[in-house]
């Protein structure tokens, strides 16, 4: 570029407005194909669907209005800020945030029984402003056949949704100071490589020749053709049907392999596609790890020491989370006490940052006051309210951190948040009713962290950075993330009470959304009724494990070139979302581990169009097909379900 060049406008106001617009469309899409009529579980991959979407009618309107209105195309930038923005609207409209907290809103008010004595243990302690506790609304919600806009409905929901709207904010603002704060280190020394931002720049980049290349549409093809055959099969038996899933459980019926339990092998092509671009070590342990817990399973039924605690390796997981967001903080110790001294004292080498350090570090003080200052409100005393913020904190960073440097197909952590640190580390006992009642009225924040808002701000400064866009523009984007993050929470509430008050919580709504809120209450049922008093120290001791392995496996990796274990591989094994996935991971790896060794680096970047043609062959025929579900009110399976 230049000196005579303009600088490229990234963030303009048709853009944003565009973005706002799409927002309740986009909120009312992943509802009701995750919920309502449920065919995909895409919001809880890596990359959303919704905003690979978005961006693919947004590059054909492009062509389109080349030939008619030229004035009206969007440039690139553009094109790239639009993705981020969506990608936020459906962080917040997402499986593991928005969705579970408006049923938890209604929950105990519907299901508290003489039997289960919920009016007698914590009743006194939920905050009333906070939830519905109104009878004949919260009947509406389970039993449908109701209209959400009638102001006797409507006008009750109001107060609370905007006060957790508060809280959204607080959040997204603390975590948009942290990614600042961060972004020097991650971006500029450390040189992350961002492999989740891949795909958008494949498709908005004119020198790539993407759509132009045969490879990527063998791999569109492919992947369309399974996802047609799925849902042509769902609507019509007459279809054949592709088998892409089997469980290795009913195989294994002798003690003591099958402690595996549920252990399912599938093939998705946007899974494939995606640990493409991730380093090989990763994608190898990302499936060593996986049966390496399986392997634990059966070593445990084999001495007789019975099963982990909890469906999932969760307890081992939080370890590792943990030990690398504090080892990710820690090694960019010099660069964040460098940009908070140039923050704070407003250094003239700060010029190079998309938003000033003063204000990033003032989003950060600010947001995560707020969060403490509202949970304290919320019913929890000051210490605890603090290490909940703090906990979080390092979470959220381990997330991004995972997400900046390799781009894993996931990022699932369930059950194993603040909360469970809390009360494993002390027991219920010691925090008492009203800090366990505030805990689980949190729960939608804590329950896992596929979805969560902070790597997709990062994501967005990459972007931001890579068309080396001026200030303006960086406090325009850091304005833009906020306000659509707002509104993507407000859109997602008011589109899911809408299907909620229409269908019914219990009665026309098909998907699990209700029976997560319920978690978080019988959990605090079990807290208040069954817990034995003091630590939990097996969980802890697996917590200490998984971070000592960690540790371990990260020291071995800076001590000796070349070895293949992965310390975030062992992270995301061991969870849900990684069940369905290990296996395409382990496929890719093959494949691309091949090519290396046969083909070398020539062969890998030709191949790579088609690994592209994968996942927006799943994405789009995939998620497009989710649209059927909707149409004919009936579940029509997509791309990952």
């Amino acid at each position: 570029m230049t000196p005579e060049t303009p600088p490229p406008r990234l963030v303009s106001a048709r853009v944003v407005v565009l973005a706002l617009a799409l927002t309740p469309l986009v909120s009312w899409w992943v509802f009701c194909v995750e919920i309502v009529h449920p065919s995909i579980h895409a919001s809880v991959v890596s990359i959303f669907w919704t905003a690979v979407d978005v961006l693919s009618l947004a590059l054909a309107a492009n062509a389109l209005l080349r030939r008619w209105a030229p004035g009206w195309v969007l440039s690139r930038g553009e094109l790239l800020v639009l993705y981020s923005l969506i990608a936020m609207a459906t962080s917040l409209s997402s499986h593991d945030l928005t969705q579970i907290l408006l049923p938890l809103m209604v929950v105990p008010y519907r299901f508290a029984t003489p039997e289960n004595r919920w009016r007698e243990l914590f009743f006194d302690h939920l905050p009333q402003r906070l939830l519905v506790p109104d009878a004949a609304a919260v009947r509406a919600f389970f039993e449908g056949h109701a209209n959400f806009w009638d102001p006797d409905f409507v006008g009750l929901w109001v107060g609370p949704l905007v006060c957790w709207a508060v809280l959204v904010g607080a959040v997204l603002a603390w975590m948009l100071g942290m990614s600042l704060l961060l972004r020097r280190a991650w971006c500029d020394e450390e040189r992350l490589s961002f492999p989740c931002i891949h795909l958008p720049l494949q498709m908005t980049s004119e020198e790539a020749g993407l759509w132009r290349s045969p490879y990527l549409w063998l791999g569109f093809g492919l992947a369309a053709a399974i996802c047609l055959l799925r849902a042509g099969h769902a609507l019509h038996p007459a279809v054949p049907e592709l088998r892409t899933k089997w469980d290795l459980r009913l195989y294994v019926t002798e003690r003591p392999w099958r402690a595996i339990g549920w252990t399912p092998v599938c093939v998705y092509p946007f899974a494939i596609g995606l640990a493409w671009f991730m380093p090989q070590d990763l994608a190898f342990s990302t499936w060593f790890f996986y049966l390496f817990w399986k392997g634990q399973m059966v070593l445990r039924e084999w001495l007789g020491w019975g099963p982990l605690a909890g469906p999932y390796a969760s307890d081992q997981s939080a370890g590792a989370w943990v030990a690398i967001g504090l080892f990710a903080l820690g090694a960019s110790r010099r660069p964040i006490t460098e940009a908070l001294r140039r923050a704070w004292r407003a250094d003239a080498r700060d010029a190079g940052e998309p938003v000033a350090g003063r204000s990033a570090l003032l989003l950060f003080v600010v947001g995560l006051v707020g969060m403490v200052w509202f949970t304290h409100a919320l019913g929890l005393a000051w210490w605890p309210a603090v290490g909940f913020a703090v906990v979080y904190a390092v979470l959220a960073a381990s997330v991004t951190r995972m997400r900046a440097e390799l781009g894993p197909p996931t990022h699932d952590l369930y059950y194993a948040g603040p909360d469970w640190a809390l009360t494993a580390s002390l027991g219920p006992a010691a925090l008492g009713v009203r800090n366990l009642t505030a805990l689980s009225v949190l729960f939608w924040l804590t329950r896992d962290y596929r979805s969560l808002p902070m790597p997709h701000q990062l994501e967005a400064f990459r972007l931001h950075d890579w068309h080396r866009a001026t200030r303006r523009e960086g406090n325009r984007l850091a304005g833009a993330l906020l306000l659509v993050g707002v509104v993507g929470f407000l859109a997602a509430a008011a589109t899911a009470l809408t299907e909620y008050y229409d269908h019914g919580g219990l009665t026309g709504i098909r998907g699990y959304g209700t029976g997560l809120a319920r978690e978080a209450f019988n959990r605090l049922d079990g807290w208040l009724t069954r817990a034995k008093p003091g630590p939990d120290r097996p969980a802890l001791t697996q917590f200490a494990g998984g971070g000592g392995l960690t540790l371990a496996l990260m020291a071995l990796r800076r001590r000796f070139l070349g070895v293949a274990f992965h310390p975030v591989g062992y992270a995301i094994a061991g969870s849900w979302t990684m069940s369905w996935l290990w296996f395409s991971v382990f496929l890719s790896w093959l494949a691309k581990g091949f090519v290396l060794r046969h083909g070398g680096l020539r062969r890998f970047r030709a191949a790579m169009p088609f690994f592209l043609g994968l996942m927006l062959g799943d994405y789009l025929v995939g998620g497009g097909v989710t649209l059927l579900s909707m149409w004919f009110e009936r579940p029509v399976p997509g791309f990952f379900t």
